[in-house]
């Protein structure tokens, strides 16, 4: 089970793709991106893994931003 709001939309538009930008398990942000070629299960687990990284980095920033 994935919780809310941190699983792909479902688009019929296979030019299409969303994730999330996760901060640990919850969704702070999306990330939506389009192309001409369709989007594979490659491109997917890479959206994933960016969602993740960006919601770290985000993380960091508002940590890093406390201490100043």
């Amino acid at each position: 089970l994935v919780p809310a709001g941190t699983a792909p939309l479902p688009s019929d538009d296979p030019c299409w793709i969303s994730g999330p930008v996760l901060i640990g398990r919850r969704a702070v942000g999306r990330i939506e991106a389009r192309r001409a070629r369709p989007f594979d299960e490659d491109d997917r687990a890479l959206l994933a893994a960016l969602g993740q990284l960006i919601g770290g980095a985000l993380e960091h920033a508002t940590l890093q931003g406390q201490l100043d």
